[in-house]
């Protein structure tokens, strides 16, 4: 059985080595000691075509595609041996040579990533104040007419005649011709509550006199962003009159992919351009990373503050502009191989590590991030490793080629040393016989080499057993084979000589062992 394995493997791995024809010019698999030659010599045996192994020449010369000879030389395999990790092969100093097969280091240091994405420009929420009435009443006045209106702190935005601003200014009278101090300080502040400013107060109390609209006051620079309201409207305290924003306060939110969020931390440094304003660069800063992922585009959003430039103005960055943005993530220190050393499959990406003169090996690999240069590598390599980065394709094939032989090789010695079946000789009575169905219930006696107890359950016959001669109640002597949990008996014999007597009376269950 092994030798007819052995030729069919041997078979095979010829057909393996007829399919790729470059073998024969310089690529070796794994060879026993015994195969190697000793006498190495610097001389090329002969030359062949590149592309066409059977094309051989004594000398050196042109091959019918006009491409240069290649020397194929005897190959000193001195250093070969058989514990060569599945996989390996040889190359030639002279086909690595002719296909340009190149090697660099696996190094430790950092990726320059840079993530490029867009974004918006938008107010700085910072400087955004919301202007709402404290009391109901009606516009009498509108200061302002359109969103867009540029507004000085102190400018006035609106006045409103309200009842209860009256009543206030009224109560707070009353109490300074009383001279109560207690009333006269609650009823200021309730002025002050109902955003009353303090130099109206002030004049309320000179001249001693009510005002019957109050005029409100921009409490910071900016433009009127947002405007709810027209003259003569009737306003309650839930009533947002408009928006202030400052123009030249804007940061930028960024859509950001989810598998780029790994290198954002917050703090990171960003460079921003819009197309708007192409002479302009802003410099700008990770400020927040937005918790939640937006469910249509599958990205979160990141906020950047622009950093300001002393002695600049930001008024060019206006919101709404779209934005091209780089962001500068801190990378920590990784394990990398150059991109193009990286063999990029459906499941498992494999790199070809050089593992001696000549030797090479695929191996699988787990990749991490990349950039322009270097892939991370987050398993299967080492610092200092030698892998390849040109012609890397064709080793690898030769290398997958080489492991499936030895996969299919040691596969083959398996099902070979799974197809010897445990089997058991005993002495048993048999309870009942089905010799239709070529089962019986038997009462075996103990089995020593198995450590099992003496057990009484059922067997099935094989076909070269002959059942005409057993019967219910006979003792017997026979051979059994375990095949997936079912007991076959596969041969009867005489019963040894001993005392049957206690099979005979064991319980009739089964026995599952």
């Amino acid at each position: 059985m092994k030798t007819e394995i052995s030729v069919f493997i041997a078979g095979l791995a010829a057909g393996a080595m007829a399919l790729w024809g470059l073998n024969s010019a310089g690529i070796i698999n794994n060879s026993s000691p015994a195969e190697s030659r000793s006498d190495v010599s610097d001389e090329p045996l002969y030359w062949v075509a590149p592309m066409d192994p059977d094309y051989r020449r004594d000398g050196p010369g042109k091959s019918p595609m006009g491409m240069d000879l290649v020397p194929v030389y005897n190959e000193d395999t001195e250093g070969d041996s058989q514990e060569d990790a599945a996989g390996t092969v040889r190359v030639s100093p002279a086909l690595a040579q002719s296909f340009d097969v190149r090697t660099d280091k696996v190094v430790k240091g950092h990726l320059k990533t840079e993530l490029s994405t867009v974004g918006y420009a938008e107010y700085d929420d910072d400087y955004v104040v919301h202007i709402h009435p404290r009391t109901e009443g009606w516009i009498e006045k509108l200061h302002v007419r359109s969103e867009g209106d540029p507004v000085k702190q102190g400018a006035a935005l609106y006045d409103i005649y309200s009842p209860t601003l009256v009543n206030a200014q009224e109560e707070y009278l009353l109490a300074l011709r009383r001279g109560n101090n207690k009333l006269i300080a609650a009823s200021r502040a309730r002025l002050s509550a109902l955003q009353v400013p303090d130099n109206v107060v002030q004049a309320i109390k000179q001249q001693g006199r009510v005002q019957q609209t109050m005029t409100m006051r921009a409490p910071q620079s900016g433009i009127v962003d947002q405007l709810n309201i027209r003259q003569g409207m009737y306003v309650v305290p839930g009533t947002e009159i408009l928006t202030l924003a400052q123009a030249a306060k804007v940061w930028v939110v960024a859509d950001v992919f989810v598998a780029d969020l790994a290198f954002l931390k917050g703090g990171e440094t960003a460079q921003i351009q819009s197309d708007s304003a192409p002479a302009e660069r802003w410099n700008g800063v990770v400020d927040y990373i937005y918790p939640t992922i937006d469910d249509d585009t599958r990205t979160a959003q990141v906020r950047i503050r622009i950093i300001s430039e002393s002695g600049r103005s930001e008024s060019s960055l206006r919101p709404g502009m779209y934005t091209r943005i780089a962001i500068q993530p801190a990378t920590e220190e990784a394990l990398l191989v150059p991109r193009d050393a990286v063999i990029r499959v459906d499941r498992q990406n494999r790199v070809v590590l050089k593992t001696g003169s000549g030797k090479y090996r695929s191996v699988p690999v787990k990749t991490g991030r990349s950039d322009d240069e270097f892939t991370e590598i987050l398993r299967g390599l080492h610092a200092g490793d030698e892998v390849v980065t040109s012609a890397q394709f064709m080793i690898d094939s030769e290398s997958a080629k080489k492991a499936d032989l030895n996969r299919f090789e040691n596969e083959m010695v398996g099902a070979e040393q799974k197809s010897v079946l445990p089997t058991a000789m005993v002495d048993g009575v048999i309870n009942r016989l089905d010799k239709k169905a070529r089962v019986a219930n038997i009462s075996r006696g103990p089995i020593e080499k198995w450590n099992r107890p003496a057990a009484t359950i059922d067997f099935r016959f094989s076909d070269e057993v002959n059942l005409s001669d057993l019967n219910q109640g006979d003792s017997i002597h026979f051979v059994f084979k375990v095949d997936q949990g079912e007991f076959t008996v596969i041969s009867v014999h005489p019963p040894m000589t001993g005392d049957m007597d206690e099979a005979a009376g064991m319980n009739k269950g089964h026995d599952h062992d």
